[in-house]
């Protein structure tokens, strides 16, 4: 293969070379590229499994909350129930002391003791004054003084009992009075844990959807690292194919340039070998290194 030919293919060897690097190029920013993706798409997964466990913790919170809140919600209930029926007892013992109370205190201030007594002195002075009483008469008035005597007993006995029956009363109703504020008490506490329990209700609702959506980006981004593992073992593959390309070629070109190296030696060689034949054969003076590499070869064979 002569020097031109050399050239010639190491022209077309260079320009295959130039190709070949512009596609390694290409193949390895591809490669960095891919392999910042892959790291972005790892970062953000594990930033979604980390937000998962997050509110999946979240969403346990809430539930366990919300069955507390249950709980407490029915023991209000029952509590309220029990406190109204006890209301309910309370105010119809209320009505039936208020009733026996009216009809005791109408007994009781038909007649006045004060004049009961007025009315007995004047009688007992009567008896212990009035001189020529008949016994008739003074029957009539100790029947009279006994009778007396008699309702003032029994209103005093009505007296006592009226009073033991507003004592009952007043208590009844200072209870009646604790049991509605009670029942006003729990009612309220009621709505506080059932507005809590409409904002747990939200919230679970919000995790819910919020955790099947992290669930829905996570299935997603691993589906995505595997693709782009995929895609980065290939785009390696090519890489190192091209590589051992790119290395080939200038192996080759290297080789080519050993030979036109010596083609261009052995070029010169042949010229001056015919050189110094001319200087002979004209019968001119020749030197010992001329003479070398005329003969030289010859001797090595």
């Amino acid at each position: 293969m002569g020097i031109s030919d050399i050239d010639a293919l190491e022209k077309e060897l260079q320009v295959k070379l130039a190709s070949v690097r512009e596609e390694l190029q290409k193949l390895i920013i591809e490669r960095d590229n891919i392999k910042l993706e892959l790291q972005k798409t790892r970062e953000e997964l594990s930033d979604k499994i980390s937000k998962l466990k997050k509110s999946k913790e979240e969403l346990k919170n809430v539930r366990e909350e919300l069955n507390s809140l249950y709980n407490s919600l029915n023991t209000l209930k029952n509590d309220l129930s029990q406190l109204r029926n006890k209301l309910k007892e309370h105010i119809s013992q209320a009505k039936k002391l208020s009733s026996e109370l009216k009809k005791i205190s109408s007994i009781a201030t038909r007649e006045s003791i004060d004049n009961m007594k007025e009315e007995i002195e004047k009688l007992e002075w009567m008896l212990i004054t009035t001189p020529n009483l008949s016994l008739e008469e003074e029957k009539r008035i100790v029947e009279r003084i006994s009778q007396l005597e008699r309702k003032m007993r029994e209103i005093s006995v009505y007296q006592r009992d009226v009073f033991e029956l507003h004592m009952k009363y007043e208590e009844l109703d200072a209870e009646i009075d604790n049991l509605k504020k009670e029942l006003k008490d729990k009612g309220e506490a009621l709505n506080q844990i059932r507005e809590r329990i409409s904002q747990l209700k939200d919230t679970r609702e919000k995790l819910k959807k919020e955790i099947a959506e992290t669930v829905s980006s996570i299935t997603e981004l691993k589906k995505k690292r595997e693709e782009l593992k995929g895609k980065l073992k290939e785009v390696i593959n090519a890489v190192n194919s091209k590589s051992k390309e790119y290395k080939e070629i200038l192996k080759e070109l290297n080789s080519l340039r050993e030979r036109r190296e010596h083609s261009r030696t052995d070029f010169i060689l042949k010229r001056k070998k015919e050189e110094v034949k001319s200087k002979i054969e004209k019968g001119e003076r020749v030197t010992l290194y001329e003479l070398y590499l005329m003969y030289g070869d010859e001797e090595k064979t």
